[in-house]
């Protein structure tokens, strides 16, 4: 029951949930396809995400026939990566407290924020995010894992075929 009502809420709210639990949401525009060059600007990424997020977006947009070049493309995609903090601080330690060390999971929202640029128009055609909430540990990593949402988040948000 209660994933049925937040299934209802996302698709209420122009939001599209996938199974992976990454959110894609059209904030404002619509999908620049079709172009024939494009370029990929990522500010603000943790260095690992990187591939991800810009290697996904280059292999959906070269099976519609788009090149990535260095400059003057056709289109600007621009990424900027942002958390945000889901957990209270927690009160100072302690240091007679027997529970000391112990290790709680950090919970946060992460969220990409996508902008496309037509060549020589400064406003965005398209703005939109791609975010997922995450309980992690240290240590945990499923990155390769999320490839697959990441491109159909993607595909969601520019309109591509599945």
């Amino acid at each position: 029951m209660r994933a049925g009502v937040l299934l209802l809420a996302g698709v209420l709210s122009g939001c599209a949930t996938l199974e992976s639990g990454v959110v894609s949401e059209i904030v404002e525009g619509e999908s620049p396809l079709p172009f024939a060059t494009y370029s990929i600007v990522i500010d603000d990424m943790p260095g690992f995400l990187v591939p991800y997020f810009h290697d996904e977006l280059a292999g959906l947009l070269a099976q519609h026939g788009a090149t990535e070049v260095a400059s003057e493309a056709d289109v600007e995609f621009r990424l900027q990566f942002d958390a945000v903090d889901l957990d209270i601080e927690p009160p100072d330690e302690d240091p007679m407290d027997s529970v000391g060390g112990v290790e709680r999971p950090r919970r946060f929202v992460a969220r990409v924020t996508m902008e496309a640029r037509r060549a020589g128009n400064p406003r965005p055609v398209l703005i939109a995010t791609l975010s997922r909430t995450h309980q992690i540990e240290t240590g945990a990593y499923m990155h390769d894992r999320a490839r697959g949402a990441i491109r159909l988040a993607y595909q969601r948000i520019l309109g591509a075929p599945q």
